[in-house]
């Protein structure tokens, strides 16, 4: 059996080969040139890729991972695996196990508390892959729906009229602890109290204290106490490989005393804006398949495309990545 080539950082001279690899990223209005901006000329960097050279010809891939850093409102730094892709003429070789070992290895060493990543329903055998190394589908056993918003629906929707007078304002350090105040809130209402394992000083050093920050938010003061707040909404960057950047809101929350008067919206609102802005192709979000809040995100534009185009979220717990890693 031919010897699997050690996987490396991509450097920039494989841009074009990396295309070649999988002809799916070359899309309109996408290129190599995309690629090869978005990871080097771009700061902070929007992704990073691991390859693995094919072993006959070195001016060609065998195998790449696409992955970057995120963020949960209950754990903190996580990892998103975007893609792991080996070319037809080398799969079965373990280039992919290798690179997924690696991600995992480099998520443990960054201190991730776990890796996040979609496969599609119909994919058996890379379902069949993920869950041989210790991966869960949490689609199927906690009911998370993945949701995305176009671009054409998030102009239609950042051009609406508002109809409320609350506004959403980018948070200060000392919010942070009604944040988490709110965190909870919404873990209890989606019947996760144990979820949260954060707290206000992990948020404030994730958004504040280092480079590039993990995480954006907005929040809504309560206009009868100025001490409280009554809404948020968290927020990063992401990477499509076949879009390029893309806004991923981690969390909207209104305190149950404030729903119906129009907060929700104009956080939402906000985050859309923001993504209009900096020219994304479009928003992710997840949703629990019983929460009314489906039929909001629905409303203005949002698809449900777990639904419609059978993704599933995947998830590789702390616990499972030291294993997966060989370091327990």
């Amino acid at each position: 059996m031919q010897k699997v080539s050690r996987y490396r950082n991509w450097k920039d001279e494989y841009v074009f080969s990396l295309c070649i690899a999988n002809p799916a990223l070359l899309l309109q209005f996408f290129s190599c040139t995309d690629l090869e901006r978005d990871l080097f000329d771009l700061h902070p960097r929007y992704y990073f890729c691991l390859v693995i050279d094919d072993p006959v010809d070195s001016s060609k891939l065998a195998a790449y991972a696409f992955y970057y850093y995120h963020f949960g409102t209950w754990t903190g730094r996580k990892m998103y695996l975007r893609d792991i892709y080996v070319t037809e003429a080398h799969k079965k070789k373990g280039m992919g196990d290798l690179l997924f070992r690696s991600l995992v290895k480099k998520g443990v060493s960054m201190n991730c508390f776990d890796m996040d990543f979609t496969v599609a329903n119909w994919n058996e055998a890379a379902q069949k892959f993920y869950k041989a190394r210790k991966a869960v589908d949490i689609t199927q056993k906690e009911a998370w729906h993945i949701f995305r918003i176009n671009s054409d629906s998030m102009k239609t929707f950042a051009a609406s009229a508002s109809k409320t007078t609350f506004i959403a304002r980018e948070a200060k350090r000392e919010d942070f602890k009604e944040v988490r105040r709110l965190i909870q809130e919404l873990a209890d209402f989606e019947k996760m109290p144990e979820g949260p394992q954060i707290n206000e000083k992990d948020l404030e050093r994730d958004a504040f204290d280092v480079s590039p920050p993990l995480f954006s938010c907005y929040v809504v003061d309560d206009p009868n106490d100025s001490s409280k707040l009554i809404g948020y909404a968290i927020y990063y960057y992401g990477y499509g490989t076949l879009v390029g950047q893309r806004m991923y809101l981690e969390d909207i929350c209104v305190t149950e005393a404030h729903r119906g008067k129009g907060i929700g919206n104009i956080l939402f609102k906000k985050v859309i804006q923001k993504a209009v802005k900096m020219n994304f192709a479009d928003m992710d979000f997840v949703v629990l398949d019983w929460n009314p809040a489906q039929e909001f995100y629905r409303a203005k534009g949002a698809v449900d495309i777990t639904e419609k185009e059978g993704w599933l979220l995947f998830r590789l717990h702390a616990e499972d990545m030291l294993s997966v890693a060989e370091l327990k």
